[in-house]
């Protein structure tokens, strides 16, 4: 109640919406009031600044009493729509399924959204006990959205704010545990219903989950696309070495086909043949140059060409080829051709080519090292004909031992007569290959009568890879 009766209430400007404001009334017959409450009003009539009645919409007639002074108070009835912005910070992405680390990964997102609340005053005497209502209306619906706010997880579609309306409405309704929210207990304002009209997402949490999703598939195409392309790598090589062996071409060189370099060397190839046939000259034999007062060497046709390396048959004992180029000079590792074994001798009565201490000694610190060693006292030495040389016999030694992982890398040295002046020969066998393979090792390149077999078998272990 006002002190002064001229004036009922103090209204503020945030109750002005639903207190439409006062009017004073006068008599209109001699001592009786007659007034017609419009639809969507109510209104409090006080009598010398004291509430007497509650007029609702409709006519209505009192007697004015003696020196009374009337005055109604008019108040909306009507529902009225509040919007309310809020703000707040909901819980990032969990991320994508295939992002490691993700469940380490858990960053904040700043949001915000506008509401729309339709309420409607009925309790009268409740609402404007307040001086500011409507202050205390937001203030209570930003303290449910601190709670609740932050735990909802951000999605892009604004399933979030959804959530966080239904909250905020069953709390302001009375329909939840927390019955402090209950707005029409509390102000007099009953909350019709919530309505979501504006949301705004996270800009920037919807790049950085964009550009996530874009690594992550770009990977995946990338390890689709090389695991075609290794496919494609095995069937491109498999051709090529098809194609080589019916051309007498390097593969190698069949897979430069298509640069400067390849179309170089089988135009060179090309114009070398043509030269032989002019010449007369037959390009699948090989020509190698004799001392022409010597016998001529019977030899079988060779194909070795331009860019085809020559046949074992033809080779030196002993040579190894590192390349398919190795007859022109080019010295390309691309394979590596492994020494045959030569047959055991059959004349097991001649004397051994290497000294029997020496021998004692080369096995005894193999032994002592973990080797298993399967001694051969000598072979004979055969020339390109498949003739014995006379006089030419190895002492092959063949050792072995035994890998972690399983299997057997074997080693076989073959000993030339004169062992240790000169170096040996050794052949490698893994435990995955189905030959022997040639080996030079540094130790047998820098040789010296001082060295052991076992130094050349620790080096050769060493650089196998593991298995």
């Amino acid at each position: 109640m006002a002190a002064d009766k001229k004036d009922i209430t103090n209204l503020s400007p945030e109750q002005r919406l639903f207190i439409l404001g006062e009017k004073d009334l006068v008599p209109n017959v001699i001592g009786w009031h007659r007034v017609q409450v419009p639809a969507g009003q109510k209104w409090l009539m006080y009598c010398d600044g004291r509430l007497v009645e509650q007029f609702d919409a409709g006519p209505h007639t009192w007697w004015n009493g003696f020196l009374k002074k009337w005055k109604a108070q008019m108040i909306n009835t009507r529902v009225e729509l509040i919007h309310i912005p809020i703000k707040g910070r909901v819980k990032g992405p969990s991320g994508l399924k295939d992002l490691p680390g993700k469940s380490m990964v858990e960053m904040a997102c700043d949001v915000t959204a506008d509401l729309e609340l339709s309420v409607k005053i009925v309790d009268v005497e409740n609402f404007i006990q307040y001086r500011d209502p409507l202050s205390v209306f937001l203030a209570s619906i930003q303290n449910m959205v601190v709670e609740l706010i932050g735990q909802l997880p951000y999605d892009q579609y604004g399933q979030w704010v959804t959530e966080l309306r239904t909250l905020i409405q069953n709390r302001l309704q009375g329909n939840s545990r927390h019955a402090r929210d209950n707005a029409e207990q509390r102000l007099g304002i009953r909350v019709e219903d919530v309505f979501v009209t504006e949301f705004k997402p996270s800009t920037v949490n919807d790049r950085t989950t964009l550009h996530m999703y874009q690594l992550v598939e770009r990977a995946r195409r990338e390890l689709v696309e090389a695991e075609e392309n290794a496919k494609r790598d095995r069937i491109v090589a498999q051709s090529h070495a098809e194609q080589g062996n019916i051309l007498n071409i390097a593969p190698s060189i069949l897979a430069l086909q298509n640069s400067p370099i390849g179309k170089a060397l089988i135009e060179h190839d090309a114009e070398l043949r043509g030269l032989m046939v002019h010449a007369g000259l037959n390009p699948g034999i090989n020509i190698t140059m004799q001392d022409p007062t010597g016998p001529l060497p019977i030899q079988p046709p060779s194909i070795s060409g331009y860019l085809n390396q020559p046949p074992a048959s033809s080779r030196p004992q002993g040579e190894q080829i590192t390349g398919y180029l190795s007859s022109t000079g080019n010295t390309s590792p691309l394979s590596q051709a492994p020494i045959q074994q030569v047959p055991p001798s059959s004349d097991g009565g001649e004397e051994s080519p290497v000294d029997p201490g020496r021998q004692s000694s080369e096995i005894a610190a193999l032994e002592q090292n973990g080797f298993i060693v399967a001694v051969n006292k000598g072979t004979v030495k055969y020339d390109s004909q498949g003739l014995p040389i006379a006089g030419d016999r190895e002492w092959v030694l063949q050792v072995s031992q035994r890998r972690s992982s399983g299997g057997y890398i074997t080693m076989i040295f073959y000993c030339p007569s004169g062992y240790p002046a000169f170096p040996p020969r050794v052949q490698v066998k893994l435990p995955s290959g189905s030959g022997f393979i040639a080996m030079e090792p540094n130790s047998l390149m820098e040789w010296h009568p001082g060295r052991r077999l076992l130094e050349v078998a620790q080096e050769v272990l060493q650089s196998l890879p593991p298995f």
